[in-house]
């Protein structure tokens, strides 16, 4: 009954964004060991998730420090500081179609998390959802890199699991289903649909690597 259910929701998003045919990855995975890919992952830091971008081959690696994220998202409050000090997770991620930027899952409170994109060099992050509601399952990008995709509660606990689109240029978010419930914890297979869907892709050489659990002191 559950792979039935991915199946459809996948369907779904395919549908609602456009996209049809073919499948895949998208552009998270390969590239370990090849030094022209260009690789994110969290690690722990001190007990605090940190973002590292870094070559495939381990070279060129910078950590990604928050201090701050322009937030035009209509109705986000200035409560939640997206910071080095105050992120709880990070995670999951997805480069965006050029490589150039990264979508990432912020956590900084409980029952919380929204997208930042960030440039792969850590400058301009921006939000790019709702902050009060949970993102669950990784973010999809649309091929122009213009949008995102994903699945967000709408009721408490992370329940009615719906897709929600935004688009970037003008922070406009968008309810592209109701009632949907297309996932829920763990909901990254609804969310993959869109982009490693949508037909004629052009996949950038990059990577994502979900962060380790940390280890008990």
């Amino acid at each position: 009954m559950k792979r039935r259910t991915w199946a459809v929701v996948a369907g779904l998003l395919g549908l609602v964004l456009g996209c049809g045919g073919g499948s895949g990855g998208g552009n998270d995975g390969g590239g370990i060991g090849d030094p022209s890919a260009r690789v994110a992952e969290v690690e722990y830091v001190d007990g605090k998730p940190a973002l590292f971008v870094q070559d495939g081959n381990g070279a060129n690696r910078q950590r990604i420090h928050f201090t701050g994220a322009t937030d035009s998202i209509p109705g986000n409050g200035a409560d939640l500081v997206v910071a080095d000090d105050e992120i709880l997770a990070l995670g999951p991620l997805r480069w965006s179609p050029d490589a150039r930027r990264l979508a990432v899952v912020v956590t900084l409170a409980f029952e919380q998390s929204e997208i930042v994109v960030v440039n792969a060099d850590g400058s301009n992050a921006t939000v790019a959802s709702v902050n009060t509601p949970l993102v669950l399952g990784r973010p999809d990008w649309s091929p122009d890199g213009t949008r995102l995709v994903y699945g967000m509660s709408t009721l408490p606990v992370a329940g009615g699991v719906d897709a929600f689109q935004t688009e970037l240029a003008t922070s406009t978010v968008t309810r592209l289903t109701e009632g949907a419930n297309v996932g829920g914890p763990g909901g990254e297979r609804a969310t993959r649909a869109m982009a490693s869907r949508c037909c004629g892709r052009r996949r950038a050489r990059a990577v994502t690597i979900p962060a380790p659990i940390p280890r008990a002191a």
